[in-house]
């Protein structure tokens, strides 16, 4: 039986993910793609490591002496590019983790969708690999997609647990809000997703006959909480909800 599992599971998983770390260090060979965008980011991390928290001094043709925050994404990607010693390092390093996390949840998607299709699991996985703007664009940059595409990816792993005309736990939901919520902090349109997630499980509650059946959806709705309370600090300091557009100094 433990032979089976480990068969099953056990191999298919450690093929994709050496798979994945591979691609995402061949990506990443010469170095990891650096934009715009890339740079906020990395201000942001050293800021935080800095001890300024969420804020960073900018040079301003109107006042030098200018005060910013984190407006045009939400927090937790700088936040978590400064876990590293060396943001930039950590970011190249991450990139390729969580392509590997990516392509594994790729994996379990699949499967939980069609139970037993390994094969079709892999194969979902190597396209996901394989595919160009996936491997040699996204993954191989400091982007906060890199972080934001494995939440979604997670949350909808669990969401897929709710069959519809079955019973379910109400912990899978309460998961897959916590997720999303997250990927709310990484890229706004992650509320998107708190509107689909909401959605999906109103019609599961509507075919599912189970006591609190409602009760998935409502989770969901919370995942909008902790967005929220950010846009309220950012609104609190600077007097917008989008705090001060570093694109206007």
């Amino acid at each position: 039986m433990i032979k089976r599992i480990l068969t099953f599971y056990f191999w298919p998983v450690i093929f994709i993910f050496a798979l994945a770390v591979l691609v995402g260090a061949l990506a990443t060979r010469d170095g990891v793609n650096y934009f715009m965008d890339s740079t906020w980011y990395m201000v942001y991390a050293r800021n935080v490591q800095a001890g300024h928290g969420l804020s960073a001094a900018i040079t301003s043709n109107l006042d030098p002496q200018t005060i910013t925050w984190i407006n045009q994404w939400p927090p937790l990607y700088p936040l978590f590019l400064a876990l590293g010693a060396d943001p930039l390092q950590w970011g190249q390093l991450s990139s390729i983790l969580l392509l590997a996390v990516t392509a594994l949840l790729t994996y379990a998607l699949t499967l939980t969708l069609l139970p037993g299709k390994r094969l079709v699991g892999l194969l979902a996985a190597f396209a996901l690999l394989t595919f160009p703007a996936v491997s040699s664009q996204v993954f191989s940059s400091i982007y906060s997609e890199t972080l934001f595409a494995p939440l979604v990816l997670a949350a909808t792993v669990l969401l897929a647990k709710y069959r519809f005309g079955q019973p379910a736990a109400l912990m899978p939901a309460l998961a897959a809000a916590l997720l999303i919520a997250l990927a709310c902090l990484t890229r706004y349109i992650g509320v998107a997703f708190v509107g689909m997630g909401f959605v999906y499980l109103l019609l599961w509650a509507r075919t599912a006959q189970q006591p609190r059946r409602w009760w998935p959806a409502l989770t969901m709705l919370a995942a909008l909480l902790p967005v929220g309370f950010y846009l309220v600090y950012l609104y609190t300091l600077t007097g917008s909800l989008t705090g001060v557009q570093t694109t206007a100094n």
